[in-house]
C-alpha cells in the first residue's frame, strides 16, 4: 500500500512539473512573439504591430489564470487523497447487498469504505452464528472479501471484524 501512495505522489509531482513546463513554454512564446511583432511594427512603421507586447501580456495573464485553476484542482485532489474521500451511497448499497447475499451473515453492524487515491479500503463489522469455529469464521470472511474484490476491482483491502450472533 505504501508503494501505491509513493507512485501516486510521483504521478502528481510529474503532472505538476509538466504543467509548469507547458506554462513556461506558452508564456515564453507569447513574450517572444510580442517583442518580435513590436520590433517588426517599429521597423516597418505598422502601428498595429506595436501592440504586440500588450497582446503577449494578455496571453501570459490568461496562462497564469489557467495555471491557478489547475493548481486549485490539484490541491483539491491532494486534499481528497489525504482525507480519504467517502464512497458514493449507491456503491455502499451495492457493498451491503453483496455482504447480505451470504446466508451466514446474521447482522451487519457497520460498513465503512473510503477512497484512497485510486483504490478503496473497506471495514466491515458483521455477526455470524456464535457456534462457528474460528477457522469457519476465517474462511467465511475470506469468501466475503473475495466476492467484494471480484465485483469491485478498485477495492484494495477489506478488513472484517466478526461478532458472535445469539438468537433471542
Amino acid at each position: 500500500m505504501y508503494q501505491l501512495k509513493l507512485e501516486s505522489a510521483k504521478n502528481a509531482l510529474s503532472e505538476a512539473i509538466a504543467y509548469d513546463h507547458k506554462a513556461d513554454i506558452v508564456a515564453s512564446i507569447a513574450a517572444a512573439g510580442g517583442v518580435i511583432l513590436t520590433i517588426i511594427g517599429d521597423k516597418l512603421n505598422i502601428h498595429v504591430l506595436l501592440y504586440g507586447d500588450k497582446i503577449a501580456s494578455i496571453i501570459v495573464a490568461i496562462v497564469a489564470i489557467l495555471i491557478f485553476k489547475i493548481a486549485i484542482e490539484m490541491l483539491k485532489d491532494s486534499f481528497d487523497l489525504l482525507l480519504e474521500r467517502k464512497i458514493d451511497s449507491e456503491i455502499m448499497k451495492d457493498y451491503r447487498t453483496i455482504i447480505s447475499s451470504f446466508p451466514d451473515v446474521k447482522r451487519i453492524y457497520r460498513i465503512r469504505a473510503r477512497e484512497h487515491d485510486h483504490y478503496v479500503l473497506e471495514d466491515l463489522r458483521i455477526s455470524i452464528d456464535h457456534e462457528k469455529t474460528i477457522k469457519e469464521g476465517h474462511d467465511f470472511t475470506r469468501e466475503i472479501k473475495h466476492e467484494l474484490m471480484n465485483k469491485h476491482d478498485n477495492i484494495e483491502e477489506v478488513l472484517i471484524h466478526l461478532n458472535p450472533y445469539y438468537q433471542n
